[in-house]
C-alpha cells in the first residue's frame, strides 16, 4: 500500500502562494521570520509546501493560502485568502508536510 492510499482525505496537486510564519517554540525561539512560498499539494486536513530549510517536526504555524480568486466586499474586489494553523508532520528532501490544526477562516486583503 501507497502512502497515497494510506491518507483519510483526497489529495490536491494545486499550487496555492503561501506565507507561513514558525510560531515561537517554549524558549520564545522561532528559526526564521514569514517566509512566502507553494503548496506542492493539499487536502482538507493539510498540505505539502516546497521548502529547503529544515523545521522540527510538531512546530507550530501561522498560514495564509491565497485562493485563486477575489472576494467582493462593500464594491471593493480583495484577494482571498484562508488563514489557519499548522503542525509540522513531516520533513522530506523537498519540503514540509503540514497537517492543520484549529478552526480556519477567510480573510480578504
Amino acid at each position: 500500500m501507497t502512502e497515497i492510499e494510506k491518507r483519510d482525505h483526497e489529495r490536491y496537486a494545486i499550487e496555492l502562494q503561501t506565507k507561513l510564519t514558525v510560531l515561537p517554540d517554549a524558549d520564545g525561539q522561532s528559526p526564521w521570520q514569514t517566509i512566502t512560498l507553494e503548496t506542492k499539494n493539499i487536502s482538507s486536513s493539510g498540505a505539502f509546501f516546497e521548502h529547503d530549510q529544515l523545521l522540527d517536526k510538531g512546530a507550530l504555524l501561522d498560514i495564509d493560502l491565497s485562493l485563486p480568486f477575489l472576494r467582493n466586499e462593500g464594491g471593493i474586489e480583495k484577494n482571498s485568502t484562508i488563514r489557519i494553523k499548522g503542525e509540522v508532520v513531516r520533513m522530506a528532501p523537498d519540503g514540509v508536510a503540514v497537517r492543520f490544526v484549529g478552526q480556519y477562516q477567510f480573510i480578504a486583503k
